[in-house]
């Protein structure tokens, strides 16, 4: 099921399937390379919907829970987001100059993990 349409050149598409009693998500986001200047890009916009997609998993209902799972307060979601920024600058590594992959990072960190610098 495409939950979004394209925007421009950017596309994004979320695909949600039954598997084995679970539901399985998949998401996919591109953006032109001339848009996102680099894999470095990646960073900021990767790092986003991981946070989003976390912060749906906490309030999904459980089975045989009624109240929403909880996500480890502010303290869990920095530290969250500062391992998404990490994982996502080692798979863009090699794919964009250091420096990129190191603007990409500390613009990521800005955003998602509040006073990292």
């Amino acid at each position: 099921m495409d939950l979004f349409s394209e925007l421009d050149a950017i596309h994004r598409q979320v695909d949600l399937d039954a598997v084995d009693g679970d539901t399985v998500l998949e998401l996919e986001h591109t953006v032109p390379l001339a848009m996102a200047g680099s894999a470095a890009g990646a960073l900021f916009v990767g790092s986003g919907w991981d946070g989003a997609l976390m912060g749906a998993r906490a309030v999904r209902p459980r089975r045989g829970r009624r109240r929403p799972r909880r996500g480890g307060g502010l303290a869990g979601v920095v530290e969250f987001n500062r391992h998404s920024i990490d994982r996502w600058a080692a798979e863009a590594s090699g794919a964009a100059p250091a420096e990129e992959i190191e603007g990409g990072k500390q613009a990521a960190l800005a955003q998602f993990v509040p006073d990292s610098r």
